[in-house]
This record gives structure tokens, sequence and C-alpha cells, in this order.
């Protein structure tokens, strides 16, 4: 599954940052009840920085079977073999 990169927005996707902005600021913020079912479809990749500790989630599409799979989508289709630890 690769990806497309985007390498500069059109100015409508530039002038629609603030509205997802807000978007997203709302969802994080929500106090609200979850929806269950759409939460039990919900794949997340956790990855953790071996130099810091800082650890991360991040959603991966629902046709995503295994982590390998997720890490490779996550950074545009490069295998996770071909990484470099850089100290």
């Amino acid at each position: 599954m690769s990806q497309t990169k985007v390498k500069k927005l059109t100015p409508e996707q530039a002038a629609l940052i603030p509205v997802y902005r807000e978007k997203w600021r709302a969802i994080a913020l929500s106090t609200g009840p979850i929806d269950r079912s759409q939460a039990a479809e919900t794949i997340l990749l956790k990855m953790t920085c071996p130099n810091t500790g800082f650890v991360q989630a991040l959603r991966v599409p629902p046709e995503v079977r295994s982590a390998k799979e997720a890490i490779r989508w996550v950074n545009w289709d490069i295998n996770p073999e071909k990484f470099s630890v850089q100290t």
C-alpha cells in the first residue's frame, strides 16, 4: 500500500488548514461519549523513539494487517529493514 507524497499544498488546501486544525482540536478536547463501534475499527501503530523514549501512536488504514505494513505505510513505503540507527 503506497502513498503519494505531497510536496506543496494548493491554495485551497492551505486555506483549509485552520478548519481541520479546529476540527481535530475539538475532537482531542472532547469529553463526550465515544462511538464504540468506530473506536473498535481504529488501528494504531505505537512507536517508541530509541533515543528519547518518546512514545507516539499513529492511526493507520483499517486494511493494514501487520506492524511491518503499518511502519511502511507511515514512512512512505520505505521497508523498515532499510532504516538505519542515528546516534
